[in-house]
């Protein structure tokens, strides 16, 4: 019977140094590596999240088993210059603020979770591009395509996301000095400075022009008392007391029936 975490994610093996320190690595198979695949191993982030290290081994994975189908070029560099291995080697290089804890510096873990999401629908279409043969024609390609890849309307806040995020990728490229990544980062962000025109503005999603007001909370907090969602009604209150839009009712603590001390009690 195979092993569950072998098969959520291959390749990993977990270890703890003599000095207490824990590592994570992908290894590649024997078989991959006696055929002349590299890299034979890839060293993981431990403080990544069990789904995270998954991710990061299902990717490393597919490539191999990729090039053990067919690809037996020139052996692979760790770094081959495709969108793929940009992304695994900010996933996976230590120094990169992906990996680097938040009180060090890094990004918060929901962000992370929310960057990897972005990053599997990159290396899903178009993980395979080189870096070396990209262009501005094949980034308005890519954006009209996330944004238009849906069944219905235009996806444009998905879309300026996922460009965002290659743009990301391309600034780690750039700081760890990937070849091409200089070149592709100036071509969607330009050479000025912050707050500088870009050369390739993604448009996104129009701002919402709805807000809560006080009518409409107080209507919903009768409602769902009467239907016996109170923790819904305070969770109302407290979004839109908290949203700015409560400390322009100086009224509302008052005036909205939040809680009911009499009925309250489990959804």
């Amino acid at each position: 019977m195979s092993n569950p975490e072998e098969a959520k994610a291959p390749g990993l093996v977990r270890q703890t140094r003599k000095s207490g320190e824990r590592v994570a690595h992908w290894i590649a198979s024997r078989k991959a590596v006696a055929a002349g695949y590299t890299p034979k191993t890839v060293k993981l982030n431990v403080e990544m999240s069990d789904d995270q290290l998954a991710a990061a081994c299902r990717r490393c994975q597919l490539e191999m088993v990729a090039w053990l189908g067919g690809d037996r070029g020139p052996r692979r560099q760790r770094n081959d210059g495709t969108v793929a291995a940009l992304i695994r080697a900010y996933e996976t290089d230590e120094t990169s603020r992906f990996c680097v804890p938040q009180e060090q510096g890094g990004i918060k873990w929901n962000t992370r979770v929310y960057y990897q999401q972005l990053d599997e629908q990159l290396y899903r279409a178009v993980g395979t591009k080189l870096l070396s043969h990209l262009g501005r024609q094949d980034f308005q390609r890519w954006y009209l395509a996330f944004r238009d890849d849906d069944n219905g309307p235009p996806m444009l806040a998905k879309a300026k996301a996922i460009m965002e995020q290659f743009s990301r990728l391309l600034l780690y490229g750039v700081s760890a000095e990937i070849e091409g990544c200089e070149r592709l980062y100036k071509i969607i962000n330009g050479v000025g400075g912050k707050g500088s025109p870009k050369p390739m503005p993604f448009k996104g999603a129009d701002r919402r022009t709805a807000q809560l007001t006080l009518d409409y909370v107080i209507a919903f907090c009768e409602t769902a008392h009467r239907r016996g969602h109170h923790k819904m009604a305070l969770a109302t209150v407290l979004q839109f007391e908290t949203s700015g839009n409560g400390r322009r009712h100086p009224q509302a603590p008052s005036t909205v029936p939040w809680c009911r001390a009499d009925t309250a009690g489990p959804d």
